[in-house]
């Protein structure tokens, strides 16, 4: 998108700003190439980079489009001519208000759904992500045969890989992404909001594992969970799963 039809420019830059850095995506004119890098936010980096952009453009006007307004960025680039500063501010009220509609439309189809209760009734799953996870599993029952299905194209479970003597285990790349997200978001907000949820992610913890792997650990247990109150159409009962980790002398209750 060409912030300004009038003016041929060399490049576009879109700039996602930060206090201590910023992610820089670069679209080049000429080969319609796309490039990323970070600019650390200091004096000396953005006038390093911006003699650069000018060197490499041969002065050519290059667009910088930025979401702010104003800001200590912004300050620093205006001196510099041959940069044309653009503020999406405008643009982004308007998808703001869209997102707005969007998320009137989602909460209404949710709540008419016959599956809200259940989707509704999961420790930390709020407004945002019950519709989320409701998606994520659908309508149709009979898809995945158990949740070990449903945990490996998801990407939660890992993958298992031997050669040899050797075995080793790593993250599953081939999966939908956001749906693993998903649960990943989901299990974090339940730590809040669970007991048992809570004492796991500290077993983990204790264990040595990182925060990141501890709460996709915790994502493994919610889907198979969930995927049993999904085929008999139950609502989430945490009262009811802490009476049998008691019976089964869980260490969680420990």
């Amino acid at each position: 998108m060409n912030p300004n039809p009038d003016i041929d420019f060399a490049a576009i830059i879109g700039v996602d700003w930060a206090d201590k850095k910023h992610d820089i995506c670069l679209f080049v004119s000429a080969d319609e190439a796309l490039e990323y890098s970070v600019l650390p936010h200091t004096p000396e980096a953005i006038d390093a980079w911006v003699s650069e952009l000018r060197q490499r453009f041969a002065g050519r006007p290059v667009a910088l489009c930025l979401e702010q307004k104003k800001g200590a960025l912004i300050y620093a680039l205006m001196k510099y001519a041959f940069l044309q500063v653009s503020t999406l501010a405008r643009q982004l009220k308007t998808v703001l208000e869209s997102l707005k509609q969007f998320e009137i439309e989602i909460e209404s189809r949710f709540q008419a759904h016959q599956d809200a209760a259940l989707f509704s009734s999961l420790p930390g799953a709020g407004r945002h992500l019950a519709p989320r996870l409701l998606v994520a599993f659908g309508e149709d029952r009979s898809r995945y045969q158990n949740a070990s299905q449903m945990q490996q194209y998801t990407g939660i479970a890992p993958v298992t890989e031997r050669s040899g003597q050797k075995r080793w285990v790593h993250w599953r790349y081939a999966c939908p992404k956001f749906l693993r997200q998903t649960f990943v978001e989901w299990a974090g907000e339940s730590i809040t909001f669970s007991y048992w949820a809570k004492q796991f992610y500290l077993q983990q913890r204790d264990k040595g594992k990182t925060h990141r792997v501890a709460v996709r650990a915790l994502a493994f247990k919610r889907i198979r969970i969930l995927y049993r109150c999904w085929q008999e159409n139950t609502p989430c009962d945490e009262a009811r799963y802490l009476m049998i980790l008691k019976e089964k002398g869980s260490p969680l209750l420990n």
